[in-house]
């Protein structure tokens, strides 16, 4: 992923006009969604067939894959009135980059979010297993539909609806303010989580957090991509993929609170509603500097 999606974001960004790309950013992370789901298939194959032809055949389906795209996928004409932004040297791009007010907001952000998702992603597992030991079986498969069907539903919807709000007087700013929203109603979604007395509802609440939280991304990338030219867009999502090593320090930080003794629950409980608060906080601030930015005429 850190070689194709920049390129993969980039011919995106190329091909659709910026009033449909939070949606068709959104559709191509829903694969991640998907592809989680699809994981507990490739499980089965695994104890049916071994680990080797597994192995084989997903190898096969992405040759496969990669050929259709290269067979049927065209190299977009840049509009006439993006011709002018030339190509700069690696450094000089990422220092002008970095230096726009509405990226570096982005960017605090979006690493503040992707400490709250690998935090989650990490230690819900762990935490399902101590509170509710006797439906670990249950817990495998119901968690394959949370992440497969309310991650894929939240980024599809999120990303119609922040298309949808950016061509409205908001402009621009409809995105960012889409996507704080995201992170500030995950924050009651994840505690109900922590908070409940059984495992069906505990379930249930981790839907609800799925539904509400993962609408931010294909909104995230269609704002990087309006605040920079065609020229600089790959080096942009170059250094966007950067954010995940951000996002791992996270479950180090709540495994190194485990060991000075906190309890898994009160750790999850304190630090993903902070992650997403602060998340929402500098969401809001980009939104407020992209006011007037990319309203359609």
């Amino acid at each position: 992923m850190g070689f194709t999606n920049p390129a993969a974001y980039g011919l995106l960004a190329d091909t659709f006009s910026p009033f449909q790309r939070s949606t068709v950013n959104s559709l191509y992370s829903s694969g991640v969604y998907l592809g989680g789901g699809l994981a507990s298939i490739s499980a089965l194959l695994v104890a049916k067939a071994g680990w080797r032809v597994t192995c084989v055949v997903v190898g096969v389906l992405a040759l496969c894959a990669s050929a259709n795209m290269m067979i049927t996928s065209a190299d977009p004409r840049i509009l006439p009135t993006e011709t002018n932004n030339r190509p700069k040297g690696a450094a000089a791009s990422v220092i002008e980059i970095l230096t726009k007010k509405p990226v570096a907001y982005l960017f605090m952000g979006s690493a503040l979010r992707f400490c709250a998702g690998f935090g989650i992603g990490v230690w819900a597992a762990p935490y399902f297993r101590q509170t509710f030991p006797e439906f670990a079986a249950e817990y495998a498969v119901t968690n394959a539909f949370v992440v497969g069907v309310g991650g894929l539903v939240s980024s599809l919807v999120g990303g119609r609806l922040a298309d949808r709000l950016a061509e409205s007087s908001l402009g621009a700013s409809a995105r960012a303010w889409v996507v704080a929203a995201s992170c500030i109603l995950a924050v009651p979604a994840w505690l109900a989580v922590i908070g409940a007395g059984t495992f069906q509802a505990a379930m249930t609440f981790l839907f609800v957090e799925y539904l509400v939280a993962e609408m931010w991304f294909g909104p995230t990338i269609s704002i990087l991509q309006s605040c920079v030219g065609p020229s600089q867009r790959g080096t942009a999502q170059g250094l966007f993929s950067v954010l995940v090593t951000v996002g791992n320090i996270a479950p180090v930080a709540i495994g190194a609170a485990l060991s000075k003794g906190v309890s898994l629950g009160s750790a999850l409980s304190l630090t993903i509603p902070c992650f997403y608060t602060l998340a929402a906080v500098f969401f809001l601030v980009t939104g407020f500097e992209l006011r007037g930015h990319g309203k359609k005429s």
